[in-house]
């Protein structure tokens, strides 16, 4: 391989030998753009003179490519009066019809225009477009001759303060000497219209700097895609849009779509917000999870920080209320059950994984979990967990050092660390994830109508409606809401309570809906406890749906926990164990 890169290094270099080429060099003291461009070197410059030969269907290469230019320009989701030609069409367009150009010209014998065209293809094939476009393709050749390539783009419009004028300069600072004698109006023209063919590829993990004038190849095929258009929360807002499909390489399929990639792109209202949430995915690395969101790639333009993902077809609240009543079918409830076996296998990964560059031990904590922050995907129907721009990832010296004050997160689903004052821990997203089994297990046995209504259970009686509190915990934080235990018992009474659905309340209200954080489970006992029932209820149908119901006046939690309710009780280091009667 450093063979043939080797060998056309050398055809490079014969090539601008030949034409009396070089390339751009990029000393580290760049001119600077107020230099005036009169201090400059004349160039001898040979203007081409092209003489255009018609082909067989009486346009000639030149008009074919103009022709093409045009007719796969797109408009921009982002501004519908700009428009941009995918990178890699650029490519083929001039590819199939720069030799042809070169001969009409008549710019030199066949071997000399053979390889000047295999230059421009490998090198300056976005740079002839511009050219083209701007119908001053006869500067290809100087601007060859100065070393300027596709990767010296965009050149950026600057004011030369002593000749009251304007110049180019590349993007690495440098004059742009083959265009010295552009008036203004065409140094405008260029400084507008080169981004047409400059919109940019996407690549994973990636972050991009971009122009203001840049044009963003997001197209807009709404109509043809189910889900919300934008939604707005409290650190951004986020707008979908269709990446076409030579501007991205996201996918790790190597088939893309004809339409383009769907994407959810999350523009954030603070720029401070941005570095902390993506330093979150980069703790992350390349490593993925089924279950967790990946971050895809991010960019600045216009002073705004965004962050791109995969689109979703909602959160699982949206997919609650699009489907209030499931049918209780072996196929929805082992679906669901799979899914929160996956959100505590994807929780437990984040809690502590590895870094991949530096081999280091990390523990994350998303500090978040909530339905509307897990999200559908319907073409794998899979849920996986979102949002990290709460979520903190430390080294094992901080992982629970964390003032409860400095922490942001939706009160309902808090636990009780908020209002003690306690340090926060990886057990917090523990109580938060009770909290969404409990509405799951709701949803399952109930519906969705019930998810409300156990709402409004935690709330209890009040004067003042908007003052109420809906969280999981008591009003002095020493126990369990009193409204929680009602409704898992009832719950327990409900016709379509099978034992896979006592198993999962037992292990929320035993492991998970605990005061104390040092007595509640870790993630990966979660993970594998919802693992092993998942397992049976893959096995054994009756397990999964035979109704089990509690008969009225009994119940599956000891009496002391009701006792407790009546007089709050101090927190005990040894975590708590409870032996239910099956």
């Amino acid at each position: 391989m450093n063979f043939l890169l080797d060998l056309l290094d050398c055809l490079v270099r014969l090539i601008c030998w030949l034409f009396g080429l070089s390339r751009v060099s990029h000393p580290e003291n760049v001119p600077q753009p107020s230099s005036p461009l009169s201090a400059s070197p004349p160039l001898l410059r040979e203007k081409s003179s092209f003489t255009l030969t018609p082909d067989n269907d009486g346009r000639t290469a030149l008009q074919n490519l103009q022709r093409g230019l045009k007719k796969y320009r797109l408009e921009s989701f982002v501004d519908r009066r700009l428009e941009f030609v995918a990178g890699p069409i650029v490519q083929r367009l001039v590819e199939d019809n720069i030799e042809a150009i070169l001969k009409e010209g008549s710019l030199g014998d066949v071997e000399h225009i053979s390889s000047l065209s295999q230059l421009i293809s490998k090198h300056a094939t976005r740079l002839f477009a511009i050219l083209v476009e701007l119908r001053r393709e006869e500067y290809i050749i100087p601007l060859l001759r100065e070393g300027i390539q596709d990767d010296n783009l965009p050149f950026q419009r600057v004011q030369i303060s002593t000749l009251h004028t304007m110049a180019l300069v590349t993007r690495q600072g440098t004059n742009v000497h083959a265009l010295r004698d552009w008036d203004i109006e065409a140094i405008k023209n260029w400084e507008k219209k080169q981004y047409r063919f400059l919109s940019p590829i996407f690549r994973r993990g990636e972050h991009y700097e971009l122009d203001d004038l840049h044009i963003l190849p997001f197209l807009d095929h709404q109509a043809d895609h189910d889900g919300k258009a934008s939604a707005a929360g409290g650190y951004g807002e986020v707008f979908r849009a269709c990446i076409h499909p030579d501007n991205h390489e996201l996918e790790r399929s190597s088939v893309r779509p004809r339409r383009g990639l769907f994407v959810a792109v999350k523009l954030l209202f603070h720029n401070d917000d941005f570095q902390p949430e993506r330093n979150v995915y980069r703790a992350l690395g390349h490593l993925s999870h089924d279950h967790l969101i990946d971050l895809l790639f991010t960019y600045k333009m216009k002073n705004r920080y965004h962050l791109v993902f995969p689109w979703a077809d909602g959160s699982l609240k949206d997919y609650w209320e699009n489907y209030p009543k499931p049918a209780f079918t072996y196929q929805n409830i082992l679906w669901s059950v799979e899914q929160m076996k996956g959100i505590a296998s994807g929780l437990a990964y984040f809690h502590e994984f590895t870094n991949p560059e530096h081999g280091q031990t990390r523990f994350g904590r998303h500090g978040d979990i909530k339905a509307q922050n897990i999200l559908w995907f319907r073409h794998a129907n899979i849920l996986k967990i979102a949002d990290l721009g709460l979520a903190s990832v430390h080294g094992r010296d901080s992982r629970s050092n964390v003032p409860p004050s400095t922490v942001v997160a939706s009160p309902t689903y808090s636990p009780p660390e908020l209002r003690r004052g306690h340090p926060v821990s990886r057990k917090w997203d523990i109580w938060s994830l009770g909290c969404l089994y409990l509405e799951f297990v709701t949803y399952m046995v109930l519906g969705n109508s019930d998810i409300v209504e156990f709402s409004s259970q935690r709330k209890g009686p009040t004067d003042i409606p908007e003052m109420t509190s809906d969280v999981f915990y008591s009003e002095d934080a020493q126990d369990v809401n009193p409204g929680v235990i009602v409704w898992v018992a009832h719950l327990r009474h409900s016709q379509l309570c099978s034992r896979a659905m006592h198993d999962i309340l037992d292990l929320v209200m035993d492991e998970m809906l605990v005061v104390n954080p040092d007595a509640r489970s870790d993630s990966r006992q979660i993970y594998k406890k919802m693992k092993n029932l998942t397992k049976r209820a893959e096995k054994e149908k009756k397990y999964l749906l035979k109704p089990e119901p509690l008969a009225l006046g009994h119940s599956r939690r000891p009496r002391r926990i009701f006792e407790s309710l009546l007089q709050p009780q101090p927190l005990s280091s040894t975590p708590r164990s409870h032996t239910w009667n099956l």
